[in-house]
């Protein structure tokens, strides 16, 4: 088993605040559980990249860590999924959390940040 890291940046924060309580939960217990797996050295099924998303830049899709989880039914959490091989460690940090609708949009606005 290995260390996680999770790190929770601001725009996270502020997504999760505007939830209603039963979908913070619901969203917590996913979230739960990605760590969890990622713990035990499982990649999670829920972890991708949906069509249509665009890497500023020409950017290599193999070189970002910057992935969408499908966290509940109508939430997407945006993060990024990083394997410290150095430190024996996986860092996730948690960008934003949208409606299903939103994450194409969310996503290529974090990608844009990041990698900008």
């Amino acid at each position: 088993m290995c260390q996680v890291e999770v790190n929770i940046t601001q725009g996270f924060d502020s997504d999760e605040k505007r939830l209603p309580e039963k979908e913070r939960e619901s969203l917590t217990k996913s979230l739960n559980k990605f760590v969890h797996n990622a713990k035990n050295g499982l990649f999670p099924k829920k972890l991708f990249r949906r069509k249509g998303v665009v890497f500023p830049n020409d950017i290599n899709k193999g070189d970002s860590s910057l992935y969408m989880l499908n966290a509940t039914e109508s939430l997407c959490v945006i993060l990024a999924f990083d394997n410290d091989s150095l430190f024996q460690q996986k860092i996730i940090t948690l960008f934003r959390v949208v409606n299903k609708s939103q994450a194409v949009e969310a996503f290529n606005s974090t990608a844009s940040l990041i990698y900008n």
